[in-house]
């Protein structure tokens, strides 16, 4: 039983699970998906595309510079447990490979191998740790 309704069509339809809030019907969903772009493009005048795509962008790779440092810190800690020093001779060729790695992987694959409790508690351990 389709308890839904289309915003656009105004047919009824039954949803795939995954949606939260479902507004479209499959056949209308790209007509919604345009319209939202044209209303954030109305609102948001003053914002050019480029420069969006450049904040989310040092946004993206500050999230990923704290994620990375993170990492390092915990690396370093296991190291200087073991006695071991190689950590510090390579921690710059590591720290730009973590970054890439990490770019590469993307933040909403990161998220998904560690949930946000997790996320709250990388934020809480890297108070001290500045981005580089």
């Amino acid at each position: 039983m389709c308890l839904y309704k289309c915003e656009f069509c105004h047919a009824e339809f039954c949803p795939r699970p995954q949606v939260k809030r479902p507004r479209a019907c499959l056949t209308c969903q790209s007509a919604r998906q345009r319209q939202n772009e044209k209303e954030w493009r109305e609102k948001n005048k003053d914002i050019d595309a480029t420069a969006a795509h450049r904040i989310y962008r040092q946004q993206r790779l500050r999230k990923l510079s704290l994620f990375t440092a993170v990492v390092l810190r915990s690396l370093k800690i296991g190291f200087s447990f073991l006695g071991l020093i190689e950590l510090e001779t390579a921690h710059q060729n590591l720290a730009k490979e973590l970054i890439d790695f990490f770019d590469s992987m993307g933040l909403r694959q990161i998220n998904k191998f560690w949930p946000d409790v997790f996320s709250q508690d990388l934020r809480a351990l890297s108070i001290d740790i500045a981005p580089t």
